[in-house]
C-alpha cells in the first residue's frame, strides 16, 4: 500500500512510502521502501495508480529489461501547493536480482535495516515531473486530485486531473488530461477565460433551493440544478475545483468544488461560511458539483448544494463500481452531510439528494480551537466496497467511522460505527448534547467519541481522516491526517506521530 507522508515542517520534503499489508508476512505494517520528493514543504493529497503502464520516457537497455521481467506500476501524484505533477515508477524488483519473489523478500528484509534505506529507495523513483511553468501554458495550476478510475487498463478512459487555479493564481476549476503513455498534457484547446465569463458560469440560470419530501434518512432534500451552454467559442468554468469521479455509462465527469485553496491550505482554518460574517456567498468554501462532458471536457451542468442545510465544502465524491449504474455519493466536511447523486429519468439532468446528516455538538466557546460554538462531524473521506453494498465514511472531529448499507442507494441505513479519536472528550465539558445522527437518539447510540482512545499504550491523536478499503472488502485502513495546517490547528500533538495508520476488520 502506497502512503503519502506530508512533512510537518515546511522546510523538509514530503515522502511516499510503500507499506507491507500482507497479513501472512512477518513484516506486516512495516515500510518496504520510501521516496523523498525533491522540493521541501510539498503538500500532497491524492494519487492514482496505473498497472502495467508502458512509458516511452526511459528507453535504455536497463529499463527495457525491467519492463519485460517485472511488474510495474505508475503513480500519478498531483502537488497543489507547488503546482506540480509527479509521475512515479513503482517496481517490484531490484536491478541486482532478476527473481521477483527473491527481490520482494530482500526488500522486506531490508526494511528492518536502516542502512539499506538508500538501496531500497530506488524502487520508487521519479519518472517525470510536470512543472508549474508547463501547466501555466494551459492557464492551469494547483492540481488537486486525479481520477479514481485511472487504474482501469483501458485507453477509452482518459487520465484526468482537476486543477483549481489559473496561471495567475485566481480560483478556477478545470480539467487536465494526460496521455497514458507519455504522461504529457494532450488534446488541449486554446481556451481563454475572463472574469466576465467566470462570473456568468457561476450565476447563469436561476438558482433556487427547493425542499421536497423523499423516502430516506432525511425528511427533506435540497437540490439545485443549473444547466450551462456555450455561446459560440466561449467556454465556461466553475469557480472552484476539487475531487472528481467518472461515470462511464453517461460519458461524464463529476468534480466537486472545494473552495479557495490558498485559504484552505495556507491560512488559519475557519469553519465559518463567510469571511466577514455577512450574508454574501462564501468566498472560502464551495458548495457545488460540476458535471463535465468527458471527451471534450466541457461543463454541461452544475448542481448547487444549499450551504445552509449541509452543503458546504463537498470534499469527496465516489461512484459505484458497476459501470451500468449511475449512482454516486458526495460528502461535505463543514456541512457534515452525505448526498446521493443520480440521474433523473424525466429531465436527463443529474440531481443530488441529501440522505444522511450528522448533527453538530454544541460546546463552550473556549473549549476547542474552532471559531464557532458547534463542533461539526467534519466528514473527510468515503470508500465504497467493490460489491457496491457498503459505504464507509469517516468523521474527523466526532471521531468515528460509519458503515452504511447502500444496497438501496435511495434509502441507506447505518449498520455499524467504530469510534477512533476525535476532538470531543469529557474533559472539555460538553454543555449540550447534540442530536444523534440518522434519527437515532437512544442512550446506546452515540454520535461522537467522549473518551480518549489508547492504542499500544498511547493516546490516539487526531481523528479518522482518510480511508483505504482492500479489494476483498475485509480490511479498512484509516489514517489520522487531513491537511497540514488543519492538523496543526485542531490536533497540535499529531506532529509527534510519524505515521499512524490503523486497520479495522
Amino acid at each position: 500500500m502506497v502512503v503519502l507522508l506530508v512533512s510537518c515542517n515546511i522546510e523538509n520534503p514530503s515522502q511516499l512510502v510503500l507499506i507491507d499489508v500482507d497479513l501472512a508476512s512477518t513484516n506486516f505494517g512495516k515500510i518496504i521502501c520510501r521516496l523523498s520528493l525533491p522540493m521541501p514543504g510539498e503538500e500532497l493529497y491524492s494519487l492514482a495508480c496505473i498497472r502495467n503502464s508502458q512509458s516511452l520516457l526511459h528507453s535504455d537497455e536497463t529499463d527495457i529489461n525491467i519492463q519485460q521481467n517485472n511488474q510495474q506500476f505508475t503513480l500519478i501524484v498531483p502537488v497543489p501547493s507547488h503546482s506540480r505533477i509527479y509521475i512515479l515508477k513503482l517496481m517490484d524488483a531490484t536491478l541486482n536480482n532478476g527473481s521477483e519473489n527473491g527481490s520482494l523478500k530482500a526488500q522486506k528484509q531490508a526494511a528492518n535495516n536502516e542502512s539499506s534505506s538508500s538501496a531500497i529507495s530506488t524502487h520508487i523513483r521519479i519518472q517525470k515531473c510536470i512543472t508549474r511553468e508547463e501547466l501555466s501554458r494551459w492557464d492551469l495550476g494547483a492540481p488537486l486530485s486525479v481520477c479514481s478510475n485511472s487504474a482501469v487498463r483501458s485507453n477509452a478512459i482518459p487520465l484526468l486531473l482537476v486543477t483549481t487555479v489559473d496561471r495567475s493564481g485566481h480560483c478556477k476549476g478545470d480539467l487536465l488530461r494526460l496521455d497514458r503513455r507519455t504522461f504529457c498534457p494532450v488534446d488541449r484547446r486554446k481556451r481563454s477565460i475572463t472574469s466576465e465569463d467566470r462570473e456568468s458560469s457561476i450565476n447563469s440560470g436561476t438558482s433556487t433551493f427547493s425542499n421536497s419530501a423523499v423516502i430516506s434518512l432525511e425528511s427533506t432534500t435540497t437540490t439545485t440544478t443549473n444547466s450551462f451552454a456555450t455561446n459560440g467559442q466561449k467556454f465556461k468554468f466553475p469557480m472552484f475545483g476539487g475531487t472528481l469521479a467518472i461515470s462511464l455509462r453517461n460519458g461524464v465527469v463529476f468534480s466537486t468544488e472545494w473552495g479557495n485553496l490558498d485559504q484552505i491550505f495556507q491560512q488559519k482554518p475557519s469553519l465559518k461560511q463567510n469571511l466577514n460574517g455577512n450574508d454574501e456567498p462564501s468566498t472560502i468554501y464551495g458548495c457545488g458539483i460540476n458535471v463535465w462532458e468527458m471527451r471534450r471536457r466541457k461543463l454541461i451542468q452544475t448542481i448547487r448544494l444549499n450551504p445552509e442545510e449541509g452543503g458546504l465544502w463537498p470534499v469527496c465524491i465516489r461512484m459505484l463500481h458497476h459501470a451500468e449504474l449511475t449512482h454516486g455519493f458526495v460528502c461535505t466536511s463543514i456541512g457534515s452531510s452525505i448526498y446521493h447523486l443520480h440521474k433523473c429519468t424525466r429531465s436527463g439532468q443529474f440531481i443530488a439528494d441529501k440522505i444522511v446528516s450528522f448533527s453538530p455538538v454544541t460546546i463552550g466557546p473556549t473549549d476547542w480551537p474552532g471559531n464557532c460554538p458547534e463542533v461539526p462531524a467534519f466528514l473527510t473521506d468515503m470508500a465504497i466496497s467493490m460489491d457496491d453494498l457498503n459505504l464507509y465514511v469517516c468523521a474527523a472531529f466526532h471521531g468515528f467511522v460509519a458503515q452504511l448499507d447502500i444496497s438501496d442507494p435511495f434509502r441507506p441505513s447505518l449498520t455499524q460505527k467504530v469510534f477512533l479519536g476525535g476532538i470531543i472528550y469529557k474533559c472539555i465539558g460538553i454543555s449540550e448534547l447534540g442530536k444523534m445522527p440518522l434519527g437515532k437518539s437512544t442512550s446506546t447510540q452515540r454520535s461522537y467519541n467522549t473518551e480518549q482512545i489508547k492504542l499500544n499504550g498511547k493516546i490516539y491523536e487526531g481523528g479518522p481522516c482518510r480511508l483505504q478499503l482492500s479489494l476483498d472488502g475485509r480490511r479498512l485502513f484509516i489514517s489520522n491526517s487531513f491537511l497540514r495546517n488543519w492538523d496543526q490547528h485542531f490536533f497540535p500533538k499529531l506532529a509527534e506521530f510519524v505515521l499512524n495508520i490503523q486497520k479495522l476488520f
